[in-house]
């Protein structure tokens, strides 16, 4: 969780400014508007302009030959009403009225596109949506508010050039189904795209449509402050879509008055799908008082079920300072090598989605400036080549839905299983160690219950036929279909997650600060080697938005325990926590997820208070259960 971005204050006082200007204007062209002799005119502002159409001559006739004396309080009392709506349509925006109300809560993401498989694409033509005040399923042009209309005049929209290149079809194609489900997943897993949806229009002709892309942008310039205290302030300027390119371009400056750097910096630079590759780039370079670093990064992902083959590789250079001397004398110089590569083949028929994968990684770490390393010092400074591969079979299929971890937005849901054998050898400094880790997750959504997703993980080291640095991972997902009152829509989540580690060579602890179990709680006495946590929330998503921000008031209750030995509920620290609060969030900008938390905690440690309030931002939460098949070792944190 960060500190609230003082920017969002300002943005905040920017847009009302924004409003009450065009409040103002347009209730001094009400109070001026002059004698209406245009009949349709006066009828419109009498009874307004849906209703004008459904008027017989003979009423519009009778209203206007009414007298003057009572015709003058109906405009008076219409000017009023005029006002009232116009504020309210001004500042509160009733997205219930946006959002489509399907029949179910959750749907396969193929289903929509299995009528038209096996159609020639003919044409396929590109639709954006406007930043604010539409979405991707409108149908109708809704009336704008004056901040909706200034924000979209200030976006620079998303070339077309770069949505083709995100698309992973073309003119001649058949309508393959699978592909059109995941060609949306694609574009709205882009940094710079809120919502997408494809549309088949078919043709007059047989077998034959046209592919209509509706996409939007969200608002992608941003800044936030974070002020750690009146010494230690940092400010982020970025932009997720630079000149409509989909380039991410972030820079932030860090003041600390008590460093000898007082201001460091760091900058990233993301290209995604460079030339319609599908392959993406990362630079990014550090220089502060503690860390001066370099990163160079190229990824492929399986996009899709079909995609071949995936890989990456990250170059880092690395230069970090000593805290325990006031960072003045140099720790150690470090340089990384990281590369994988993997291959896809299709099991069975293809709209089985099932997949074996195979792939091998090669890392090494190289440190050539460093402290005097023995055997029992932290292995962040030991030399080490590691080579890993794996084997991971799956079958995924995905639903959508809306108002899980997003405000409204499409969201994605994997469904079904991987299940990944990993081994490999570790050729260390001042050992050399063999590996092996299982990993299996399974994730099914059933109507009437809701989503259940699990996950096993084992992973070991072994040394002379001991196992060392041993972790074992349990852990299960809920959330509840979703119930609505009236417009507000609300559902049931559920987090549990068990964690062991033993035969620890690298000294490393677990913990249930914060995030990690118990929110809002953080002191050292809450680490240990084993941990249990179970995390209950109750969400409420109501239908209004405040200059552009949606609400969501949740309920929680956190159980954590943690403990250094054996046994760990006979021997054990056991926290606990219960409370309200409130996230807000624009979907169409940038910017981070307010977050209002009030927590009660029945136990704490020594020196902290039962109660606990919270006033910060955090990025925002992207469901996912699945990880693409890189080689990796199971983490212990």
């Amino acid at each position: 969780m960060k500190a609230l971005p003082v920017s969002y204050i300002f943005y905040v006082i920017f847009i009302v400014l924004i409003q009450m200007a065009g409040t103002f204007r347009t209730a001094k062209a009400l109070v001026n508007r002059p004698d209406q002799s245009n009949k349709e005119s006066l009828v419109k502002s009498i009874v307004g302009e849906n209703r004008v159409n459904s008027l017989s001559d003979e009423d519009t006739l009778q209203i206007l030959e009414s007298s003057s004396d009572t015709l003058k309080p109906i405009i008076k009392n219409k000017l009023h009403d005029d006002l009232f709506r116009f504020l309210k349509s001004t500042v509160f925006r009733d997205t219930t009225k946006l959002r489509p109300d399907p029949e179910g809560d959750m749907e396969e993401s193929v289903a929509i596109f299995l009528p038209d498989r096996g159609k020639t694409i003919v044409n396929i033509y590109i639709n954006k949506v406007e930043v604010f005040g539409q979405m991707v399923y409108d149908t109708l042009q809704p009336s704008l508010t004056a901040s909706e209309k200034f924000g979209n005049s200030l976006h620079i929209d998303t070339k077309d050039r770069v949505i083709y290149e995100n698309l992973i079809f073309q003119v001649g194609d058949t309508i393959q189904p699978f592909l059109l489900a995941a060609n949306e997943r694609i574009l709205r897993s882009l940094p710079f795209i809120r919502d997408a949806r494809i549309i088949v229009v078919p043709k007059n002709t047989d077998n034959q449509a046209d592919i209509i892309i509706r996409t939007q942008d969200v608002f992608s310039v941003g800044i936030s402050m974070k002020p750690r205290n009146v010494n230690d302030v940092s400010v982020s300027l970025y932009d997720n879509n630079l000149f409509g390119n989909g380039w991410v371009f972030k820079n932030t400056f860090r003041y600390r008055s008590d460093r000898q750097q007082k201001v460091g910096y760091e900058g990233r630079f993301d290209v995604r799908n460079i030339m319609g590759s599908f392959i993406s780039g990362a630079l990014l370079y550090q220089n502060d008082s503690e860390i001066k670093q370099f990163w160079l990064s190229f990824s492929k992902d399986y996009l899709t079920q079909e995609t071949k083959y995936a890989g990456g590789v990250d170059l880092i250079k690395t230069s970090q300072k000593d805290a325990i001397t006031d960072y003045q004398s140099l720790l150690y110089r470090s340089d990384v090598h990281d590369y994988w590569i993997g291959r896809s083949f299709i099991v069975g028929d293809v709209e089985d989605r099932r997949n074996i994968r195979v792939a091998a990684r090669y890392y090494r770490q190289f440190c050539y400036e460093r402290p005097f390393t023995v055997a029992e010092n932290d292995n962040t400074y030991q030399n080490q080549d590691l080579f890993l591969g794996n084997l991971l079979l799956s079958q995924i299929k995905y639903f959508t839905s809306s108002l899980i971890g997003g405000f409204g937005k499409t969201e994605d849901i994997a469904v079904g299983y991987t299940i990944t054998l990993t081994g490999g050898y570790s050729d260390e400094e001042f050992k050399n160690r063999y590996y092996s880790g299982l990993d299996i997750r399974v994730a099914y959504w059933f109507a009437s219950f809701g989503y259940f997703a699990g996950i096993a993980q084992f992973g070991s080291h072994i040394n002379s036929k001991q196992w060392e640095d041993s972790v074992f991972n349990l852990g299960l997902r809920y959330f509840s279909p979703r119930m609505d009152i009236g417009d507000v829509h609300f559902r049931h989540f559920a987090n549990a997650r068990y964690t062991s580690g033993f035969n620890r060579q690298d000294n490393k602890m677990i913990d249930i600060r914060d995030e990690n179990g118990i929110r809002g709680l953080s002191h050292n006495d809450l680490e240990g080697l084993k941990r249990l946590v179970f995390n209950f929330e109750s969400r409420a998503f109501t239908p209004w938005k405040l200059l552009g921000f949606q609400f969501t008031f949740f309920a929680f209750t956190d159980l954590g325990w943690i403990s250094n030995t054996g046994n760990l509920l006979s021997d054990h620290d056991f926290f606990s926590a219960m409370g309200l609060g409130c996230r807000i969030r624009n979907e169409g900008l940038v910017f981070q997820t307010f977050n209002l938390r009030f927590s009660y905690y029945p136990i704490t440690p020594e020196g902290i208070s039962n109660y606990g309030f919270v006033l910060s931002a955090s990025e925002p939460i992207f469901f996912s259960h699945f990880f693409d098949g890189k080689p990796q070792i199971i983490p212990y944190d």
